[in-house]
């Protein structure tokens, strides 16, 4: 099931540590499949490892440069020897907040007047979908429904994969208020669809849609994505969650893609890793079904890549997903999100969600993603004082948005 995860690199030029100044961003060279070692002081002191080709900002130099303290796109910081670096490259490009998105996430009635002037996240066009991806913890429970169906209509995605919503009674009737505020907003109809196996008060991963954008068909639970299902006739098995599945195709004969929204096991624990890993090293049995009607997939969601306690081992779990997911066939890319958190944890951000897209859907535009929220005002910068608002009333994880050209290239 597993591949070999990188292939033997050719030789490229070393720029030597000594000649790069702390402020600049280096591109990191792995001299094996393990990745590049990092380490917790400036001697031997292993607390994780980096992907091949991983950038990072200089932020301390020691022993005349023989080891850099960097700090990655994630806010975590380690030490690296100099013979990992590869080479100077460019700081990546900003992702400031807007003042409209400021304004989104403050509160409702900013929000309102945002979205009420006509303006948004960015414009709907007829040859581009946005696709997108939010837990919205525990809905309805905690949730501010104005200001999440504002929101939505502010981000102006087509098509949003959702998890921790709850299917009881009292879930779908605030579902159908949201939606019909979302409605208000967009002047568009909108329709839900959740996984149909396990209890109305557990978490289910499922879709939100724009119904004159796009359509979704074919629906089912894929049991592959719960790391203790064994088989289609149970993929709640233990009470976990598989991944919802459709068939996605843009509106006036456009775009057609296989898309699925998942939620993987949580957990910062060795055990919750590996189960995390199951589900990765399944891709190419879930997608080996698929790719004989299309080859264009997208598996978007809550992945938990949190590691097992500590901030290196998030970092180095999220490094494997990338490499575990591109050695699946038919070949997965994680698409690249800025700023690189999407949640909240004891007010320090994290990456947990992810879209992972085949190498060969050459639809996809630029292949990187926009993390909107809370996360994205505060910069994925550690929170000072209390939760904002939007942490309290919508949820603890932030959107992922992307987009998706409306047009069959394939």
């Amino acid at each position: 099931m597993r591949k070999l995860i990188f292939a033997i690199l050719t030789m490229v030029s070393w720029a030597p540590a000594q000649e790069i100044a702390v402020g600049s961003w280096v591109q990191l060279k792995a001299t094996s499949s393990l990745g590049v070692p990092l380490h917790k002081d400036p001697k031997p002191s292993l607390v994780g490892r980096a992907p091949d080709g991983a950038r990072a900002e200089v932020i301390e130099l020691a022993d005349s440069g023989h080891w850099l303290k960097l700090r990655f796109e994630d806010n975590v910081s380690a030490w690296v020897i100099e013979r990992y670096v590869d080479r100077e490259v460019s700081p990546p490009s900003s992702t400031s907040p807007t003042e409209d998105e400021v304004k989104v996430w403050k509160s409702l009635e900013d929000c309102r007047t945002v979205v009420n002037a006509g303006r948004r996240m960015a414009p709907a066009v007829a040859g581009t979908l946005r696709v997108g991806a939010w837990n919205i913890r525990w809905f309805p429970d905690e949730t501010n429904l104005d200001w999440l169906a504002c929101a939505i209509a502010w981000m102006n995605v087509d098509v949003l994969a959702v998890s921790e919503i709850r299917d009881t009674q009292d879930a779908r009737t605030a579902m159908t208020a949201m939606l019909a505020a979302l409605g208000a907003h967009t002047g568009s109809t909108w329709s839900v669809d959740l996984q149909q196996c396990g209890p109305p008060q557990s978490q289910h991963v499922g879709f939100l849609w724009n119904t004159p954008r796009v359509t979704l068909a074919n629906q089912s639970d894929r049991w592959e994505f719960n790391a203790r299902a064994t088989a289609a006739s149970s993929p709640c098995k233990d009470g976990l969650r598989p991944g919802r599945y459709a068939w996605v195709r843009g509106a006036g004969g456009g775009v057609d893609f296989h898309m699925v929204a998942v939620h993987t096991k949580s957990g910062a624990t060795a055990a919750a890793q590996a189960e995390r890993n199951i589900v990765l090293d399944r891709l190419d049995t879930a997608s080996a079904g698929l790719i004989a009607t299309d080859g264009d997939i997208v598996v978007i969601g809550d992945m938990n890549t949190m590691g097992t306690g500590t901030a290196a081992s998030a970092t180095a779990e999220v490094a494997a997903h990338a490499a575990i997911a591109s050695a699946e066939a038919p070949g997965f890319d994680r698409m690249q999100a800025g700023p690189a958190c999407t949640e909240y944890f004891q007010k320090r951000g994290g990456w947990l969600d992810h879209a992972l897209v085949t190498r060969q859907m050459a639809e996809v535009v630029g292949r990187t993603a926009r993390v909107t929220g809370y996360c994205a005002v505060n910069s994925c910068a550690d929170i000072a004082g209390d939760y904002p608002d939007a942490y309290k009333q919508l949820s603890d994880h932030c959107p992922l948005v992307f987009e998706i050209r409306n047009m069959d290239i394939d």
